[in-house]
């Protein structure tokens, strides 16, 4: 059966904005912006929760999709309250500069994860977009964190399913590897050509099981890119176990203890290249570890 295909559904509507401020900074290819567009067009949610906003392109491009909306409201969350890539620069700055008409429709949080805004943007979520880190843990403990206020059947955006064929970020698989565990019928662009491979998708979200929820949190058992701070790790624990019960956030403490240790080992082990001469490595990388565990 053919897919339907939402980058070619009702366009005009985003040329609104293509020929301004939005093409610089937006970090989706036109067919990505006219699928996310496409989306929004067609299912016309009321509720949309996107995490990830960096300069706002995408949170111009759903509020240009939402306009017309009665009731449709944009709410934005990043854990950063500078622009990643030019901190003197707020983030989503671009929606104030550029599309400043659009702002009613649209409430931003920043500084914080996700689930400390939660509670009061509230269930009965129509659509998420999410678009962080791409590396774990990354996108997997943000789509935990909102899971519990989607609505039934809601519908899901993954931006950079395709992050990882970059040479230079293997480990870019996050949004990949969560794209194939959720559960649901899911959506690409149909109309790439060339070699080009999507690196945007849609699930229209089907009830998701306990098993379902174990495989997403056994991909945390993945390598991590960075680790949670400790007010991030400490407001996480007790929010998995009240939504997801004892067994999988177990899961999720293991990984936060296993990581811990490889990080600080991984930190020391550069303080070793830096400051031992090569002959000495060897024997203090082997001997310390063994005296520190003694100790204890």
């Amino acid at each position: 059966m053919r897919k339907f295909i939402y980058e070619n559904y009702e366009t005009s509507v985003l040329e609104v904005i293509r020929h301004t401020d939005f093409q610089i900074y937006s970090e989706m290819l036109p067919v990505e912006s006219a699928f996310l567009n496409g989306i929004i067009r067609k299912h016309r949610p009321r509720k949309i929760l996107e995490i990830g906003v960096a300069a706002g392109a995408s949170s111009a491009l759903i509020l240009n999709a939402i306009k017309d909306i009665p009731g449709a409201h944009l709410y934005s969350i990043d854990l950063s309250q500078s622009y990643y890539k030019n901190a003197t620069l707020k983030t989503g700055f671009l929606v104030k500069k550029s599309f400043p008409e659009l702002m009613s429709k649209w409430t931003l949080s920043t500084g914080s994860i996700a689930l400390d805004f939660m509670d009061t943007i509230g269930s009965d979520i129509d659509l998420c977009l999410l678009d962080t880190a791409h590396t774990n843990p990354g996108e997997l403990l943000d789509f935990l964190m909102i899971y519990p206020y989607l609505k039934k059947n809601a519908v899901v955006v993954l931006h950079d399913i395709a992050y990882h064929l970059n040479f230079s970020l293997k480990f870019g698989y996050t949004c990949a590897t969560l794209f194939s565990a959720l559960k649901g019928e899911k959506f690409i662009p149909q109309t790439l050509s060339g070699n080009t491979i999507p690196n945007i998708g849609m699930v229209h979200l089907a009830d998701l099981s306990d098993d379902d929820l174990l495989g997403i949190f056994w991909m945390l058992t993945l390598y991590w890119s960075y680790y949670p701070n400790e007010k991030q790790k400490q407001r996480l624990k007790p929010f998995l176990l009240q939504h997801y019960g004892t067994q999988m956030p177990q899961i999720v403490n293991f990984m936060f203890d296993f990581r811990y240790k490889e990080f600080k080992s991984t930190k020391f082990r550069q303080i070793i290249h830096i400051l031992i001469p090569e002959h000495f490595r060897a024997f203090i990388l082997g001997y310390l570890p063994f005296l520190r565990e003694k100790k204890q």
